[in-house]
């Protein structure tokens, strides 16, 4: 099958692009840092392979229509993590980061379970449009970041993060999650102190106080 291999790469100090309709899959099986690693408009690959990779700037992958799985198990630290318009993605495997500039995730049909040592990230965390994700389990582990977007999941039931402490920005929304109890964002709101933009949730839904379910409460 069609593949883009380069068995011998172990740096790249700058950008490596791929554009490829061909290949089926890319594997970079040494390579062990890396700049900037893009990878769009690729309509046919369904697997990215960094199995080697412990640091990386940054990671575009963008327009790959048919992308199933991405994987970078060693990566501990990175810059920004971009992937846009992959909407068969189903795999995300960052295992092993703890630490990102800011990660966007925007069009994948992921469950979002590829994050859990991930405790920091510097600027935003923006999810969009992630079909079947039901909840945040993936960043149990996040501690702090500067914004939170969460935007558009029409199966996200449970924001969970009960480890993160720390929202520093102001730009922050939780919007148009229609299985998304609005209760569960306003407590994530009030817990934080922290302005964040609420709307067009699910007003019906219930959340846990104690051991007892109560619904949203208008304001009086």
């Amino acid at each position: 099958e069609p593949t883009v291999r380069a068995p011998c790469l172990r740096s790249i100090p700058g950008e490596l692009r791929i554009v490829d309709d061909a290949a089926l899959s890319i594997e970079l099986s040494r390579l062990e840092t890396a700049g900037t690693v893009t990878v769009f408009d690729s309509s046919n690959v369904a697997t990215i392979e960094l199995p080697a990779l412990t640091s990386l700037a940054t990671l575009d992958v963008r327009d790959n229509a048919r992308l199933v799985s991405l994987s970078a198990p060693f990566v501990t630290t990175a810059a920004n993590i971009s992937v846009q318009r992959c909407p068969e993605l189903v795999n995300l495997n960052f295992d092993r980061m703890t630490s990102a500039t800011g990660i966007l995730l925007d069009t994948t049909n992921a469950d979002l379970s590829g994050f859990d040592a991930l405790t920091t990230i510097t600027n935003d965390l923006v999810l969009v449009r992630t079909r079947t994700a039901r909840n945040l389990a993936g960043f149990a582990s996040l501690t702090s970041m500067d914004s939170l977007v969460i935007t558009d999941n029409p199966a996200l039931m449970d924001l969970g993060l009960t480890a993160l402490t720390t929202l520093v920005g102001s730009r922050s929304e939780i919007s148009r999650n229609p299985m998304l109890p609005t209760c569960q964002a306003e407590a994530l709101r009030d817990r934080l102190a922290r302005p964040i933009e609420i709307n067009s949730n699910n007003d019906a839904g219930t959340c846990l106080v104690g051991l007892r379910s109560a619904p949203n409460r208008s304001p009086e």
